[in-house]
């Protein structure tokens, strides 16, 4: 899996944050799916993608607004 790395870092403080959130949604996703001793993992695999989905409509709504103001 891709983990986080300061190289990613844009210096915007709040979308950093934001962009560090996104991979740690992943990173859980990722790590559930390698887990070979969970066996029924579909419910929480559509809660992750579901809490992706949502963070990724704030995220994305959040870096449109930001450039709006710059």
């Amino acid at each position: 899996m891709i983990k986080w790395s300061d190289d990613y870092l844009i210096g915007i403080e709040e979308i950093d944050n934001q962009h560090k959130k996104l991979f740690e949604i992943t990173d859980e996703a990722f790590n559930l799916l390698k887990d070979g001793f969970r066996v029924d993992k579909y419910d929480e695999i559509v809660s992750i993608l579901e809490e992706l989905k949502s963070y990724a409509i704030y995220h994305f709504k959040s870096e449109e607004e930001y450039m709006l103001k710059i």
